[in-house]
């Protein structure tokens, strides 16, 4: 089920929340092609803060899921492998205008030193600058992830401190903010 949803002159078509409504299971796949991770450009794919979630979803594909997400207060955009908001691969914060304020983005991608899923923390920091902090996530008194932010992508790793995805967002959320979507996105949708 498709929802088309007009922001500043233009049409937008968004998935609905399709396995509550049509009782079909959502699902999506990540782009087969590596997204390539531009840090001068502040860019995943070509995917920048303060576009259009029109062109979030020309380039991903439309969403599993669409509107209150996490909050009453924030709409979003998210894609996931299967029914569970616990698959998520990809996440997008709206602005009230509809642009995105956060990305979240657990599919492939690589940067030109060759950092890609998998890659240990200790490589990509000797890559991107040694001095630079990594920052805990700790939700419920435990440690959900770490970050490392370089401009405005933070490259984000598991537990086991190996990237696992990377975001988009401004300087002063870079260190604290959930990157990785299966383990961040807290949905009101469902488990």
């Amino acid at each position: 089920m498709t929802a088309w949803v007009t922001q500043g002159g233009s049409v937008v078509g968004v998935a609905a929340v399709c396995a509550a409504l049509a009782g079909s299971a959502a699902a999506s796949a990540p782009p087969a092609k590596p997204l390539l991770v531009d840090v001068a450009r502040g860019a995943v794919g070509g995917l920048q803060l303060g576009q259009s979630s029109e062109r979030y979803v020309q380039k991903l594909g439309l969403p599993d899921y669409s509107g209150a997400i996490e909050t009453a207060n924030t709409r979003e955009l998210f894609w996931t492998l299967g029914p569970s908001p616990r698959s998520g691969w990809a996440a997008v914060t709206l602005t009230p205008s509809s642009a995105a304020s956060v990305f979240r983005y657990a599919g492939r991608f690589t940067t030109p030193n060759g950092d890609m899923p998998g890659t240990p923390l200790a490589t990509v920091r000797k890559q991107w600058g040694p001095t630079r902090s990594v920052h805990s996530v700790v939700r419920k008194g435990r440690t959900v992830e770490y970050n490392l932010a370089v401009g405005r992508v933070v490259f984000a790793f598991d537990a086991r401190m190996r990237l696992q995805a990377v975001g988009l967002a401004t300087a002063s959320l870079g260190g604290s903010l959930c990157i990785i979507p299966s383990v961040c996105v807290v949905s009101t949708l469902g488990p």
